[in-house]
């Protein structure tokens, strides 16, 4: 691939400061510090997404996995704020939802994938959340953990949904934590818990008849790109 021999820097346009966008910036300005590098991003929220998983028992706080993306970005890159509209690939342009308009050399499209429980006929509903739960969002693992803290016990369905999905170990991860035990303090408080607790673990393939017991599934919906 050549690059432009114009007299005007070289502009790179980062499309996710998640993960992926703020290494591809950090290592760009370091091989090529004469590009501008500009990365756009909903909001300035840097989550641990790994972490996520943690939350639940209590191995992780909702602080510990929440910083801003400033401290993690190269301090001669561009951060706009914005939801992005479109990508018109001809002009080298995209578009920003508030009518804002970037232009590029090079794009690069970082933007990840979001769970979408929409795309389940019934998961969505009053008990999403709640007796339905989930921990690839910070909302879903915050909700998790509080509803663990308060449940005296019975069956739990840890159920993938449908693949591909988002770090698709962490549905194993999270059957080992729960059946080792319950190490965080909340839960740890509630001996009744840990004595009455029965795991199931199911694959799309395999999705059971309803057995004795009040099922409660942790889901993992399907992964979608995130526009």
């Amino acid at each position: 691939m050549s690059l432009p021999t114009t007299s005007s820097p070289t502009h790179l346009l980062i499309l996710g400061g998640g993960t992926a966008g703020t290494m591809i910036a950090n290592k760009v300005h370091k091989h090529l510090p004469d590009w501008t590098v500009t990365i756009v991003d909903k909001d300035d929220i840097h989550d641990y997404q790994p972490g996520y998983l943690f939350i639940p028992f209590g191995m992780n706080t909702p602080e510990q996995i929440r910083k801003t993306k400033r401290r993690y970005i190269n301090e001669h890159a561009n951060l706009v704020f914005g939801e992005i509209d479109r990508v018109d690939p001809d002009e080298k342009t995209v578009a920003l939802v508030d009518g804002r308009t970037l232009d590029y050399d090079y794009l690069v499209i970082a933007t990840g994938t979001s769970p979408r429980p929409d795309q389940t006929p019934g998961m969505l509903g009053d008990e999403w959340h709640k007796s339905i739960a989930e921990f690839y969002t910070y909302e879903g693992a915050i909700a998790l953990r509080d509803e663990l803290s308060k449940w005296d016990g019975g069956r739990l369905v840890v159920h993938v949904t449908e693949m591909p999905t988002w770090r698709p170990v962490a549905p194993l991860e999270f059957t080992f934590l729960a059946d080792d035990g319950c190490p965080s303090t909340a839960c740890a408080s509630r001996p009744s818990w840990c004595s009455s607790r029965r795991w199931t673990a199911r694959s799309p393939s395999r999705w059971p008849a309803a057995s004795s017991g009040t099922p409660w599934p942790i889901a993992t919906s399907p992964s979608r790109p995130t526009s």
